[in-house]
């Protein structure tokens, strides 16, 4: 019999994870491609039930015939944990299906102790705290050993030389150089001077 659960990561390290459901919850062959598609439908904890509520009645009916065992329970973590000391006590299922809501990545540590990220708006396919599929909401599969999380910030450019070391830097017309920046054909102060970039792209070659 293999199990599984859904886990949603929310904001203000806010988790929320399904009851057991026993049976065929393998990702390949079983539901688990099905519980992917619920997922994508998950913007917060309400569609979140909609979407578990939706996928018990049409294949296992807990919500009718194990009323006290169906149900979503919350907690609150600043990680996920999936280590081989404690997998079994923490989580216990097969496979465990996570989608991550929140605006963050979160750190995943799996089952060897390697750590992963899971990106806003992506879902975790998790085999015994083993990463086995990596999914976002295009749709798209983005599978690494280690996903590292998203990092937004704008590259920032490494500071140009001043014009006399970019001069020295050179063993060949050096002198016809000296001519463009005597003549002003190019600004050695200005960032966004074509030529003057173009130099420090030779000079990073020599």
């Amino acid at each position: 019999m293999t199990r599984g659960k859904w886990v949603l990561i929310k904001a203000n390290n806010e988790v929320y994870v399904t009851c057991e459901f026993n049976g065929d919850m393998y990702y390949e062959h079983g539901y688990g491609k099905e519980v992917v598609e619920h997922l994508r439908n998950v913007t917060d904890e309400v569609t979140f039930e909609k979407e578990v509520r939706k996928f018990d009645i049409d294949n296992f009916g807990y919500a009718n015939d194990y009323d006290d065992y169906f149900g979503i329970n919350k907690c609150m973590l600043s990680e996920l944990d999936f280590k081989k000391s404690t997998y079994f006590d923490k989580w216990f299922s097969d496979y465990l299906y996570i989608k991550n809501i929140d605006t963050r990545s979160w750190k995943i540590i799996d089952y060897n102790g390697k750590e992963h990220y899971i990106n806003p708006n992506e879902t975790f396919v998790m085999n015994f705290g083993k990463v086995e599929e990596v999914f976002s909401d295009d749709g798209m599969a983005h599978f690494t050993e280690k996903n590292e999380p998203e990092d937004n910030t704008p590259e920032e450019k490494e500071p140009l030389l001043p014009i006399e070391f970019t001069i020295s830097k050179f063993t060949f017309d050096s002198d016809e150089i000296r001519k463009l920046y005597d003549n002003g054909l190019f600004d050695p102060l200005s960032p966004n001077n074509s030529l003057y970039d173009a130099l420090h792209v030779l000079i990073s070659k020599l």
